[in-house]
């Protein structure tokens, strides 16, 4: 929870907004955050911020059911385009497996990537998980123009190492989750 906090917080900074701003808003209200005149006003700040990402997983979930159902063509596209450029940006360690890594990024409209992390589950060693988060800092904004309509700010995806003997190249797939 202190790690979605603080992603919270700098969203807030990097909009300008105010925690009373950003609720009002998106629609919540003290009484939606449930802030009894008992609370103190952190525990109060606290049921809003509570509030304030509820409202967005629903809009993040009610994005992502009508994103994933198909993955229409264009869907497709935005995710070959985001590899394309953290490939342009991978430096490969030695010693790779020939298999992928989930990536989680999350990203402000406009592309600008503000958190990179490998999954737990990835099969590269540390200096593998590192070259990739590194490769998706290096771009330090991922395509958005053309692709507004298919953006998602929370993104879980599958980076492809090349491997020349198997003939596995990147490929681009965003995963449920995240």
């Amino acid at each position: 929870m202190k790690k979605r906090r603080l992603l919270a917080l700098i969203w807030l900074a990097l909009s300008g907004l105010s925690l009373t701003a950003a609720c009002q808003q998106v629609g919540v209200s003290e009484r939606t955050a449930k802030c009894a005149p008992q609370m103190t006003e952190k525990e109060c700040q606290q049921a809003r911020l509570d509030a304030l990402f509820k409202k967005m997983d629903q809009a993040a979930a009610a994005g992502h059911s009508s994103h994933t159902a198909g993955m229409d063509a264009l869907t497709r596209r935005y995710a070959m385009a985001i590899q394309a450029v953290v490939r342009d940006n991978w430096v490969a360690p030695d010693g790779l497996p020939n298999a992928a890594c989930r990536v989680h990024i999350v990203q402000l409209p406009g592309g600008t990537v503000i958190s990179a992390s490998a999954d737990a589950g990835c099969p590269f060693d540390a200096k593998g998980r590192q070259a990739v988060v590194d490769a998706v800092w290096r771009t330090h904004a991922l395509p958005y123009k053309g692709f507004e309509s298919v953006f998602q700010r929370n993104i879980d995806f599958m980076f492809f190492p090349p491997n020349a003997q198997s003939g596995v190249r990147n490929r681009a797939k965003f995963t449920s989750g995240h």
